[in-house]
């Protein structure tokens, strides 16, 4: 039976005969017209759907909505006397200045706070740290971030005595050990000459220590464990980077604003990370043009405000400073929104594209649920166009064994365009899996004359992430070269029917066979070519280097000639020589 053909003419002459059917009544009107509104109905609806693999919609966040900056700064000020966080609100209030959102309100309180209580200033606000070890009426503390205040001799010297009952503690004791025992370090040791700044910090953890939750696999557990290591086996390995972080933070926050952090920072790493970020961030050179860093108080404003610094550090870690981005514009929206963004661990879609409130508010509710529709809704209008595409195709006779090939064609060119859709609709769907920028070492700057110049490089978290990401895109690039594999073989058997369906004689057709013994091994060059494209995709970073989808179209090109010349082509030749011999 004669293959359609897919000439302009014939093309031509099927829609001259489609219209003339359309005239004459057998196709109607108004069923094409209906199934080209519901195939774009579908499709514009799939579109609009807020629902992404590797990202989260504007409008989703929007909707999730929850306090602002502004309340929480309130929050902070409103509690008890005994409870009133001042060092905390000015950083969320430089925070909200940088969304442009209403925060002369909130200055307008700190202002009076301060006016009204000197004595919450120089330390940033009430606290019973400050009471029971810091209160020295002797010693005038001005308004300085926490390590600075601790670095003067009579203040280290007050509170390393106030500290010594505490000792009885094995951690406070192990903590306080390591002032002599740092010995090797890229830290002066807090006894040596210049290890002012050493003492400090180390002074600095051992409140720290106190002010940290006790439980299993926490950052108080976290803290002793490393000083432990030190004092029985030497081991700075743990201890050291932890101290660059707290030096870091040092100096930047006053006592309260680092005991609110600590409060609900999970473990040492995650405070690792964050000092990490913020010091990249804070020795950054600002482009010209450009606002001047707001890093440090959104970072610490959306750890405070989401309750999850561990997740803060993780965004940061993952997505680089475009994840800093998104993490201020999520805080603009609220707390649910700042959430709703960490826990699903993925970038903002600044597209922006346009979609409807109800759809957005289920997208919050079952995001995975919410992906599945959108990708159901793009399938489906693929679908109906796909069904259309069948009743516009010029009417042939077929036999049974063509019928199910082009049926099979057309279910491949369906999902192969869905593919394409889904592909189009992801913008990050190709972005690399973990971000370099904040993954260096980083270098802290002297603190005195003699004091402390240090290189730290922060252990990289969330490797599981990264062997998910890299999952994902190896999956994603192994169904597109099988979908492709799949197209060539449907190429193949259509030019085998071809020819056995042309009116000539069988050892012409055998010599016709021969002749496309390059479109036959068209399965090996696409695999091998698809090869190739990862490993440049792999190299250049587009995709995460994972060698599985680069060997996966080697294997399907290889399947695809075999199964083509050993079943197919072969299977033909044998016809054709039976036949050619019966002519005889």
């Amino acid at each position: 039976m004669a293959q359609p053909d897919v000439s302009p003419r014939r093309l031509a002459q099927g829609m001259t005969k489609f219209l003339r059917r359309i005239k004459e009544g057998t196709v109607p009107l108004p069923h094409l017209a209906g199934l080209v509104a519901l195939g774009l109905f579908l499709l514009v609806l799939g579109f609009w759907f807020p629902a992404h693999l590797k990202a989260v919609h504007p409008r989703v966040l929007e909707k999730a909505g929850g306090t602002n900056l502004v309340q929480f700064g309130q929050k902070l000020l409103t509690g008890s006397t005994n409870d009133i966080r001042l060092g905390p609100a000015k950083l969320i209030r430089d925070a909200a200045r940088g969304l442009a959102q209403d925060w002369e309100k909130l200055e307008k309180n700190i202002i009076a706070y301060e006016d009204a209580r000197k004595d919450l200033v120089s330390f940033g606000g009430t606290d019973r740290v400050v009471t029971d070890y810091l209160n020295i009426p002797e010693i005038p503390f001005d308004n300085q971030p926490i390590l600075f205040q601790l670095i003067p001799e009579a203040v280290r010297t007050n509170l390393t005595a106030k500290l010594k009952p505490v000792t009885l503690d094995q951690g406070f004791s192990d903590i306080m050990q390591t002032r002599m025992e740092l010995k090797g370090s890229q830290m002066r040791p807090a006894t040596q000459p210049g290890g002012e700044a050493t003492d400090a910090v180390i002074l600095m953890t051992a409140l720290v220590y106190s002010q940290a939750t006790q439980d299993k696999g926490s950052l108080r557990t976290d803290i002793s464990k490393a000083a432990a290591q030190v004092k029985q086996f030497e081991n700075l390995r743990k201890i050291e980077p932890f101290y660059l972080a707290m030096m870091a933070l040092g100096q930047r926050l006053d006592w309260v604003q680092l005991r609110e952090l600590v409060k609900l920072t999970p473990d040492a790493q995650t405070l690792i990370d964050l000092a990490h970020v913020i010091h990249v961030e804070e020795g950054r050179v600002v482009p010209k043009g450009e606002k001047k860093n707001q890093a440090m108080p959104l970072i610490y404003a959306a750890s405070l405000l989401s309750e999850k610094p561990g997740k803060v550090a993780g965004h940061l870690m993952l997505h680089g400073r475009a994840g800093l981005h998104d993490i201020r514009e999520a805080m603009s929206y609220g707390k649910k929104a700042l959430v709703f963004l960490l826990d699903e661990r993925v970038r903002i879609n600044t597209e922006r594209s346009w979609t409807l409130g109800p759809m957005a508010t289920f997208a919050l509710k079952n995001p995975n649920l919410a992906l599945f529709v959108k990708y159901l809704l793009l399938a489906l209008g693929c679908g109906v166009f796909m069904l259309l595409a069948g009743l516009l195709a010029p009417r042939t006779v077929f036999d049974e064994r063509q019928s199910s090939l082009t049926r099979f064609r057309r279910v491949a060119i369906t999902v192969t365009v869905v593919l394409i859709l889904i592909a189009g609709t992801e913008p990050f769907l190709l972005q690399k899996a973990m971000s370099n920028e904040y993954r260096s070492g980083i270098r802290l700057p002297t603190l005195s004359t003699d004091a402390l110049a240090a290189v730290t490089t922060p252990k990289t978290p969330e490797d599981s992430t990264m062997g998910n990401e890299s999952l994902t895109s190896s999956i994603i690039a192994i169904v597109v070269f099988l979908l492709i594999q799949i197209g060539v073989y449907v190429t193949c058997i259509m030019k085998i029917r071809d020819i056995e369906s042309q009116a000539v004689d069988p050892l012409l057709k055998l010599r016709l066979l021969e002749n496309e013994e390059n479109l036959f091994d068209m399965g090996l060059y696409v695999g091998i070519g698809g090869t190739a494209l990862a490993l440049v995709f792999q190299v250049t970073g587009l995709i995460t280097a994972n060698l599985l989808a680069a060997y996966a179209s080697n294997m399907f090109g290889i399947l695809c000639v075999a199964i083509v010349k050993i079943w197919h082509v072969r299977q033909c030749k044998k016809r054709l020589i039976l036949e050619a011999e019966l002519q005889k």
